[in-house]
């Protein structure tokens, strides 16, 4: 009886697998908890992740433990990272594939949910091979600049760019969209990942 009671018992408590800090809670006392139901969020100080968007026509060049620099502009701050994932699938992200990077331990106040511009070594295109866009046709939210493309099955994807020059009602595409591919400049209704596109 002693040892079913300690068993159960021990179910009752959670162990985190690291010291850390929780940042939020999805349950409160007397709730139910159901399997695979997320409790608590907890955040290791000092141990950051950024994730990335890259395009199919560059992450042939992304390789894990490749170094790479962290430009954080809320704080003016670049530091030093390496890609610890490269996602091999971009079935559900329109063409773009997840690249997961780890921070150096820095002393710099950096927090949870700040927005981060990654330069990733990589061989640039020569001049005459960016896109340009009608400035438009762009969507803009926070630090991060994007377009609507139209995938496959005729849905609306949203897809992040890095601009370049504006030249007119144009702008520049340095990568996130190809030449070939097709996207929306204008619409009738709002526009969502996801959203049923006719072409007219």
């Amino acid at each position: 009886m002693k040892n079913e009671i300690n068993a159960q018992f021990a179910y009752s408590n959670i162990t985190a697998p690291f010291n850390g800090v929780i940042t939020s809670k999805n349950i409160k006392k007397g709730d139910m908890a159901n399997p695979g139901q997320p409790l608590i969020s907890i955040e290791a100080p000092g141990d950051f992740e950024v994730m990335a968007m890259v395009p199919e026509t560059e992450i042939s060049q992304i390789k894990k433990e490749t170094e790479v620099q962290v430009t954080i502009s809320s704080i003016q701050q670049t530091l030093t990272g390496k890609v610890k994932e490269v996602s091999t699938s971009a079935q559900q992200t329109g063409g773009q594939y997840l690249v997961k990077i780890t921070i150096d331990k820095t002393d710099v106040p950096v927090l949870s949910g700040m927005f981060a511009t990654i330069a990733f070594p990589v061989e640039r295109k020569a001049a005459n091979d960016n896109v340009l866009i009608p400035a438009t046709a762009l969507i803009t939210k926070g630090q991060l600049t994007g377009v609507y493309t139209i995938s496959e099955n005729n849905t609306a994807m949203l897809r992040w760019l890095r601009l370049g020059r504006t030249l007119g009602d144009q702008v520049e595409i340095l990568s996130g969209l190809n030449a070939d591919e097709k996207y929306i400049t204008s619409s009738n209704g709002k526009l969502f990942n996801g959203a049923k596109v006719t072409i007219q």
